[in-house]
């Protein structure tokens, strides 16, 4: 956590729809972001005691695009939402 903020980072978002094609999308692909706040609560339930981050663009440096929909194949087929997060959790694992 503390190594975030000396650098730039991209966030995913999994999104309450799930049946668009921007169900999951990245944020900060051609720049990054930067931590600007952090914040925990271990007795807050509505996030089971995790953190709050907030994430902006670097000084003079927005996002020239719109978030990008994050879409991710498996070995054989085409990519599905499932496909997609179990790929994504997959690297987080």
């Amino acid at each position: 956590m503390m190594a975030m903020g000396y650098g730039r980072v991209r966030a995913v978002a999994i999104n309450n729809y799930k049946s668009g094609d921007s169900s999951i999308e990245l944020f900060g692909a051609v720049n990054g972001l930067i931590l600007a706040e952090a914040e925990r609560n271990a007795a807050d339930e509505t996030i089971e005691g995790g953190y709050k981050l907030k994430l902006t663009n670097p000084d003079k440096l927005k996002e020239p695009y719109p978030p990008r929909a994050v879409s991710i194949a498996p070995v054989s087929g085409s990519a599905t939402y499932a496909s997609t997060l179990a790929a994504l959790e997959a690297l987080v694992a």
